[in-house]
């Protein structure tokens, strides 16, 4: 997955990161979500305060929560 497709995804609304692992991880909002620029990963906040770093190249798909 490319950088720029998580920012629109951010900017849209909730979403779900989907792993080539099957794990999936969910983002509410931008203050769940850390991107550096030209990084080749993403952080993702979860509710419990853990962080999970995720590579760009291990990141499937994404999907937008229903409103």
């Amino acid at each position: 997955m490319k950088q720029e497709q998580i920012q629109e995804a951010v900017a849209r609304g909730p979403f779900t990161l989907h792993m080539a692992d099957g794990k999936d991880y969910l983002v509410p909002s931008h203050d769940y979500i850390w991107m550096r620029p030209n990084s080749s990963y993403v952080m993702v906040a979860d509710d419990a305060d853990y962080f999970h770093i995720l590579p760009l190249l291990m990141i499937s798909g994404l999907s937008f929560q229903d409103a």
